[in-house]
């Protein structure tokens, strides 16, 4: 109960509605996924939801102690209407880490805060710089990590591969832990041939493994795709509810530049 109350006082304090409280007693901060560290619920102060998690926009994948990697169209200021670019302001976001189950927090929870926002200009990327007092330090808790970027580019038969990304509930409380979908790659020729307007450099594609049940829906812009422990991709566009088709994905390696030159750009 203390936990609850010092979130819900950490969450006023940053203009957070009162009543956007824990719904039930917080939980351990240990997860069953060791890369359920890497990834954050990026959400909105917007009063849309009075519940811990209930303004969860999309996933967020931490790339550095003061950096948060996601897609633009988590951000834009009205999801409905891509076609208006209008992003939300740093002010207006709000980054839940260390709760696995994102309408339960743990004793590991933080809430991070977004100084600002960083856009690729031709592929749908953004990286969050967080304010300077919300640095994730992962020395101090086992809870939050930053994720491997990779060396090279993932190779098809090189590694085993899953996506990690919340689970549409089926039950009020259940299916909101993050969930690990295993994919296999696909090769640049198999994936051009398969999404002949969607495919273009910087993008590759994959495949949910056959035999593995469809459990994941509604909940995986910007999910990362982590192959031989190293985050090799998020989302571009997916398609979970079907073995047939592809899901494309943006390149870490492919975009490591720009990665890099966000990094350097803010820390002069």
């Amino acid at each position: 109960m203390q936990l609850q109350l010092l979130l819900s006082f950490a969450l006023l304090a940053a203009g957070v509605s009162a009543f956007y409280v824990a719904q039930q007693e917080p939980e351990s901060g240990d997860s069953q996924n060791p890369y359920a560290r890497f990834v954050v619920s990026i959400q909105t102060k917007l009063p849309s939801s009075y519940y811990f998690g209930g303004n969860h926009r999309c996933v967020g994948t931490i790339v550095a102690p003061i950096f948060v990697l996601t897609s633009t169209l988590c951000l834009l200021a009205n999801k409905n209407h891509t076609r208006s670019r209008q992003l939300l302001l740093p002010h207006e976001l709000l980054i839940i880490a260390g709760a696995p189950n994102r309408q339960r927090p743990t004793q590991d929870t933080r809430i991070l805060h977004v100084q600002s926002i960083h856009t690729y200009s031709r592929h749908d990327m953004a990286l969050l710089r967080l304010q300077d007092l919300h640095m994730v330090e992962p020395n101090v808790t086992q809870a939050l990590a930053i994720a491997p970027l990779p060396t090279h580019p993932a190779y098809v038969h090189s590694a085993h591969c899953f996506l990690l990304a919340w689970g549409k509930p089926r039950e009020q409380w259940q299916k909101q832990q993050l969930t690990p979908l295993p994919f296999r790659l696909l090769s640049a020729r198999a994936c051009e041939d398969l999404n002949p307007q969607g495919f273009r450099r910087g993008v590759f594609c994959a495949q949910v493994v056959p035999e593995e049940p469809l459990d994941v829906s509604g909940d995986s812009l910007a999910a990362p795709l982590f192959c031989g422990n190293k985050l090799a991709g998020i989302v571009h566009r997916t398609v979970l509810c079907d073995h047939r088709y592809t899901s494309l994905f943006y390149s870490i390696y492919a975009h490591r530049f720009w990665i890099r030159a966000t990094f350097n750009s803010c820390c002069r």
